[in-house]
């Protein structure tokens, strides 16, 4: 099994051994993921200046997308950790408006959709193999994002 199919299984089985309720925390719709990645992509990539534009249609790399956002977007200060619990605690700290759902795109492909709690709960449990994930508003525009990165271990945010 490769280690994207591991990681969407690890989640299940987190989801299932943590009781948590599906309208709280779940995977996107097949049919909506890729157009929630490609909306990501299209606001937050400098796209224009890096070398991954892909067709509409198509399949975007989500790995160090961190290295690549745009310019112009401002960014917290970077949580610098070493510890994963407290890089699940600092996430609250860098989101700047509070939502009742937001969206986790895993640099794997993967969308899920869910109440912040639950996602850092789904976070919290896995096995340390996720290498980077981004948090946006799920109901609002996407002006903002909250970003982990493996390489760097360290969790900041960036905004319009």
């Amino acid at each position: 099994m490769k280690l994207r199919d591991e990681i969407r299984q690890e989640i299940e089985t987190i989801i299932k051994q943590e009781n948590i309720d599906r309208n709280n925390f779940k995977e996107t719709s097949k049919f909506e993921y890729q157009k929630v990645i490609h909306k990501f992509y299209y606001t937050f990539y400098d796209y224009k200046k890096c070398y991954r534009n892909p067709k509409p249609d198509s399949d975007i790399d989500l790995s160090y997308f961190w290295l690549h956002f745009r310019e112009e977007l401002k960014h917290s200060k970077s949580i610098i950790c070493g510890d994963w619990d407290k890089i699940i605690e600092s996430i609250d700290t860098l989101i700047p408006q509070t939502c009742d759902f937001y969206y986790l795109i895993l640099d794997y492909g993967w969308v899920y959709e869910g109440k912040l709690k639950k996602i850092k709960k789904v976070l919290a449990n896995t096995d340390f193999r996720l290498q980077d994930f981004y948090i946006l508003p799920k109901r609002n525009k996407f002006n903002w994002v909250v970003c982990y990165c493996e390489d760097g271990d360290c969790l900041f945010s960036r905004f319009f």
